[in-house]
C-alpha cells in the first residue's frame, strides 16, 4: 500500500483495504456482466455504478489520507483541505486504473520525463515516500512511480538525463533499477554536435528494460556523437548494444559507456592494471597539475594555470573552478599531463562519466600511475608531455569574454603529440595495433573537425 501513500494508524489501513476488496468484488461483477451474454442494460449500469460509488468512496479517504500525510495542518476545515487538493492535485493509480493495477500494472510504459530539478519545485510542491528522492530530480521520482505501476515481465522505456547511470547522487536510482529490471538496455548521445531533440543542450540516455525479478543484465551502447545530417542514420544505421557482462566494475555508480568488442578488449586492459594515479598524489609540492572542469572535445592539464586578466583593470585572475594536484617530481608531472591530455584518457573518462564534468574521482580512478611504470617508458611518457605542452603553448592566444582576455589554446594541433603519448600508453596496457588504432581515432571526426564536423573553436580553459 505504499504506492498509495498511506502510513496511517492501522484502523485507516484496514478500512481502505475492506473498501479496496468491495472495489475488487465489484470489478469482477461489472467484468462478468461484459462478458457475458444476456444481461439486462439495467444490470449492467446498476454494476458499472455501484463500482464508480466505490472508487469515488476510496479515492476521498485516499486525498485525505495523503493530504494528512503531508501535514495535519491539510485536515483542519474543508478550506485547508480544499486548498491542498488543488495544489498537489493528488492520483491514485488505484483508483483511476483500478482494472489495470489491480491485474499486476501496466504492461508498456513509454515516457520522457521533466528534467527538473526538485530544489526549483519545492517550494510548491513536496513528494513523500519515494526511495529515489535524494536524487533531486523530478525525472528520478517519475521513473519510480513508473517502475512501481510496470507488470512484471512487461516493458519500459524512457528518455531521461545521462546522469542516471553516471553520478553518485543517483546511486539509489540506480539500485532501484537494477532490482526491478531484469534486462536493461542503455543506449548513451551526446549533445555535441548535435543533440536528439532541437535546442536541448542535454546528455541523454534511452533505457528500455525488461520488468522482471531476477538479478540485471546490462546491454549498452558507446557514447554517440553525431552532427545532424546523421541524424536518420543514428538509430539505423550506427546504434550497437555489447552485453557488458561486468557493470559497474570502477565506481558503483557509473555504467561503462562501451558497446563493441573492441572498447570492451581496451577497458579490460587499462582496468587490468591494479594501480591508479591516485597512489602518486602528494600533498602539496612543487609539481603542480592545474585543470579545470570546462572543457570541449579536449581536455586541459597544464603545468602552469591558464592567464586571465581583467580588460577593464588589467588586474590578473585565475580561471573559475581551477583545480590542482600535486606529482613528487617533475618527470612525473609532466608524465601526468601527458596521460591525462591523451586520447586514451579522454576514451576512458567518456566512458565513465557524466561527461559533462570532470571531477576529481574520474581522475584519481585512471589505472595509470607514474610509479608503476619501468623507468624507460616514464622517461619517454615525460618527455612525450613536455613536448606536448611546448607545441599546446605555441598555439595560445588571447580571446576577450565576458569582460576578460583568456589565454586559448588550440588543442587539435597538438593532435600528433597527443598521439606519441598514446602510442607509449598502447604499449604500457599491451594494446594492439588494432585498439591503438580505435584509441587514436576515437570521435576523431568530432575533435578534430573534419568530413564536415564542427568541432569547437579554441576550447576555453
Amino acid at each position: 500500500m505504499a504506492l498509495l501513500g498511506i502510513e496511517n494508524s492501522l484502523d485507516d489501513f484496514r478500512r481502505i483495504m475492506e473498501q479496496a476488496e468491495d472495489a475488487d468484488r465489484a470489478f469482477r461483477r461489472f467484468q462478468d456482466l461484459q462478458d457475458s451474454v444476456g444481461q439486462s442494460a439495467a444490470e449492467f449500469r446498476t454494476a458499472k455504478e455501484t463500482l464508480e460509488g466505490i472508487l469515488k468512496s476510496l479515492r476521498s479517504q485516499l486525498d485525505r489520507f495523503l493530504a494528512g500525510q503531508y501535514d495535519q495542518k491539510n485536515l483542519k476545515n474543508e478550506t485547508a483541505f480544499q486548498k491542498w487538493k488543488q495544489s498537489h492535485e493528488p492520483f491514485h493509480w488505484f483508483v483511476e486504473f483500478y482494472g489495470i493495477m489491480n491485474g499486476g500494472g501496466v504492461d508498456v510504459i513509454v515516457g520522457n520525463p521533466p528534467y527538473v530539478e526538485y530544489k526549483d519545485v519545492k517550494l510548491t510542491y513536496r513528494i513523500k515516500g519515494f526511495e529515489t528522492e535524494l536524487c533531486g530530480d523530478l525525472y528520478g521520482y517519475t521513473m519510480e512511480r513508473a517502475y512501481r505501476i510496470s507488470s512484471t515481465g512487461q516493458w519500459l522505456g524512457m528518455i531521461v538525463p545521462i546522469s542516471i547511470f553516471g553520478l553518485d547522487g543517483f546511486s539509489s536510482l540506480q539500485s532501484l533499477t537494477r532490482s526491478c529490471f531484469s534486462n536493461v538496455w542503455c543506449s548513451f548521445y551526446s549533445n555535441r554536435p548535435s543533440q536528439l531533440f532541437d535546442g536541448a543542450q542535454k546528455r541523454l540516455t534511452i533505457l528500455i528494460g525488461e520488468r522482471g525479478v531476477a538479478e540485471s543484465t546490462f546491454f549498452t551502447s558507446r557514447y554517440h556523437r553525431w552532427l545532424k545530417s546523421e541524424f536518420d542514420t543514428l538509430f539505423k544505421g550506427q546504434l550497437e548494444y555489447g552485453c557488458n557482462s561486468s557493470p559497474f566494475r570502477i565506481f558503483s555508480s557509473s555504467l561503462e559507456k562501451i558497446g563493441s568488442d573492441i572498447q570492451t578488449k581496451c577497458l579490460e586492459k587499462i582496468t587490468a592494471r591494479s594501480s591508479a594515479l591516485e597512489i602518486d598524489l602528494q600533498k602539496r609540492s612543487d609539481y603542480p597539475v592545474y585543470y579545470t572542469r570546462k572543457f570541449g572535445y579536449f581536455l586541459a592539464f597544464l603545468d602552469t594555470p591558464p592567464k586571465v586578466r581583467s580588460i577593464q583593470t588589467g588586474a590578473k585572475l585565475l580561471p573559475t573552478e581551477l583545480k590542482e594536484f600535486w606529482f613528487s617530481s617533475p618527470k612525473a608531472q609532466a608524465a601526468a599531463i601527458g596521460a591525462l591530455s591523451s586520447s586514451c584518457f579522454f576514451w576512458f573518462w567518456n566512458v565513465l562519466s557524466d561527461c559533462r564534468n570532470l571531477n576529481r574521482r574520474d581522475l584519481t580512478a585512471f589505472p595509470w600511475a607514474a610509479s608503476k611504470m619501468d623507468t624507460e617508458s616514464l622517461t619517454k611518457l615525460s618527455k612525450a608531455g613536455g613536448l606536448y605542452l611546448k607545441k599546446l603553448r605555441t598555439t595560445s592566444h588571447e580571446m576577450e569574454k565576458s569582460g576578460l582576455f583568456l589565454e586559448t589554446f588550440e588543442y587539435r594541433k597538438s593532435k600528433v603529440q597527443l598521439d606519441e603519448i598514446d602510442t607509449i600508453l598502447a604499449s604500457h596496457y599491451g594494446f594492439t595495433p588494432e585498439e591503438l588504432d580505435f584509441i587514436i581515432n576515437y570521435d576523431i571526426k568530432y575533435r578534430m573537425g573534419l568530413g564536415g564536423g564542427s568541432a569547437e573553436e579554441d576550447d576555453e580553459p
